[in-house]
């Protein structure tokens, strides 16, 4: 079978293509520059060279699977906008009629509340990050658009683990000498979704979207969060991952969050060689919990792994390719 995987030079687009390289599909990957991609998989598969913001080139494919697109706070809405929002009528629009679609969202859809988020909750998306505005627009024209496809909509939130080229560069920028400086105390309760149960969860949506009919897509579409079952405290996670990282105690100095987002507002840093947004001053003071009922009720084998568990094997991967090379946000480290 003939996929497309578009961002096959991201996070999760690589870990995807990872999952997928020895197997009989034929992949076709959609990149902006080919040159981050490994020997192996340039000489094995199709690369197609294009911008989403800008134009896609006519694709023959029987699944496209779209993780394309910006995740950067520091990205002008406008910009954002033209990737994943437009980006993603482009993308749909290359592929022929009629071909199936996993679009890769994000728990970013939601607006921040105590509650546990499930995928019937109603949006208000003038409320969300620029960021979680850009990709429920793209959520509604995969939706609303290409009512004649089988369209999976997957939202995970905070993905972590190998090939990690988000969360631990932002991580990374705010810690130093064994102290976390943030607003807030970090005492907030989150999901995480750990990147081997996104794989998993895609390479079975692959062979339910592909199949005649299933069950599980009795209207052509699915919209389901993916998070780690458990849910988590910010501060265990983070102090476990970095007292383990550098072997050292790691301390929470709390900041006034008013002072942290006044200053963030007039876009100063706010110590040395950092810099807080208002997305990111939300994530580390609101709660932020998706509900997994949904996924653990379609897929019941699914294996949920917890965070403080995959602490060693992360602290590993971490020390492999070096923390400079993470912080750099080195392009390679999704391959490594």
């Amino acid at each position: 079978m003939k996929i497309l995987i578009t961002g096959m030079t991201g996070y999760v687009g690589a870990a995807i293509t990872r999952a997928l390289f020895h197997t009989d599909h034929e992949l076709i990957g959609l990149v902006r520059q080919k040159d981050d991609l490994p020997e192996e998989v340039l000489d094995k598969y199709k690369i197609v060279k294009a911008d989403i913001s800008r134009s896609v080139p006519k694709i023959e494919c029987d699944l496209a699977i779209h993780c394309a697109a910006w995740v950067s706070e520091k990205v002008l809405a406008v910009i954002m906008n033209k990737t994943n929002v437009e980006g993603t009528r482009r993308v749909l629009d290359a592929t022929p009629p009629q071909t199936p679609v996993i679009h890769l969202s994000s728990g970013s859809v939601y607006n921040l509340t105590e509650v546990p988020h499930v995928e019937t909750d109603c949006i208000a998306p003038k409320l969300l990050t620029p960021y979680g505005r850009s990709k429920y627009l793209a959520e509604q024209i995969v939706i609303n658009e290409y009512t004649d496809r089988k369209r999976v909509i997957i939202r995970p939130r905070a993905v972590y683990g190998r090939g990690d080229k988000v969360i631990l560069p932002r991580l990374l920028s705010i810690y130093k000498d064994g102290r976390f400086k943030v607003p807030g105390d970090l005492d907030q309760t989150a999901s995480m979704t750990h990147i081997d149960l996104l794989v998993d969860v895609v390479l079975r949506y692959i062979d339910i979207v592909t199949a005649t009919s299933h069950p599980l897509l009795p209207d052509n579409l699915d919209i389901l969060n993916v998070a780690d079952f458990h849910s988590y405290n910010l501060s265990e996670n983070i102090t476990g991952l970095f007292s383990k990282l550098f072997k050292r105690d790691i301390e929470i100095k709390s900041l006034n969050e008013t002072v942290v987002r006044l200053v963030a507002g007039m876009r100063q840093v706010l110590v040395p060689g950092n810099q807080y947004t208002q997305t990111s001053i939300d994530y580390l003071t609101r709660d932020h919990v998706l509900n997994t009922n949904k996924l653990q009720s379609l897929f019941p084998d699914l294996q949920s792994r917890h965070f403080l568990d995959v602490i060693p094997e992360y602290v590993q991967w971490i020390h492999s390719v070096g923390l400079s090379n993470i912080s750099a946000r080195d392009k390679r480290i999704v391959w490594m």
